[in-house]
């Protein structure tokens, strides 16, 4: 409980957030190409399951290359 009021923020805890985000981006991520692949199979529009992948894309190659360029 303390991780998540953030009363103690240490090592531990921020692994623990860090794979938490991971999970979460990773899930969210396979539901919008799950949900864009039965849309395309169905032959229709993918546009906002395509632009939101886009997106993840782009900021997942952004934060790569800002991380590399910090060190």
């Amino acid at each position: 409980m303390r991780g998540l009021r953030g009363d103690a923020r240490d090592e531990r805890f921020r692994t623990i957030d860090i794979h938490a985000g991971a999970f979460a981006g990773f899930i969210l991520v396979a539901t919008l190409v799950v949900l864009a692949g039965t849309r395309m199979a169905r032959g229709d529009d993918i546009d906002p399951f395509g632009q939101l992948l886009a997106v993840a894309g782009v900021s997942y190659v952004v934060a790569l290359a800002f991380m590399h360029w910090r060190g």
